[in-house]
């Protein structure tokens, strides 16, 4: 019951701009746990739950570590999703991002 009154707090304040889809996941992994497998979204709330940063927020602290501003101003991320997360933190911290994911269609 914990688990859902979180959630609640977490669909209001969307710290990740879930779509509803992402929710449900979350959703599913909290009402029907599975064994050694859950949704990388459900990875994101229990992060957000420990008051840590999100695994894409990771992601772009290390390529900004790894890739540093002054040498590679330019970045391509492929297989964005539907969300580019990772490319939109990177853009925050000054990189030109390019985002690119065979997936999205364009209507």
């Amino acid at each position: 019951m914990e688990r859902l009154k979180l959630f609640e707090k977490f669909c209001v304040t969307n710290p990740y701009d879930f779509s509803e889809e992402e929710f449900e996941k979350v959703r599913q992994d909290i009402e029907h746990p599975r064994k050694s497998v859950v949704f990388d979204e459900y990875v994101d709330f229990n992060l957000w739950t420990r008051g840590l940063k999100s695994r894409h927020t990771y992601f772009a602290d290390y390529i900004s570590e790894q890739l540093p501003i002054n040498k590679y101003k330019k970045l391509l991320e492929v297989g964005c999703g539907r969300n580019p997360r990772v490319s939109r933190l990177l853009e925050q911290k000054g990189y030109i991002m390019t985002a690119m994911d065979s997936v999205i269609s364009c209507k």
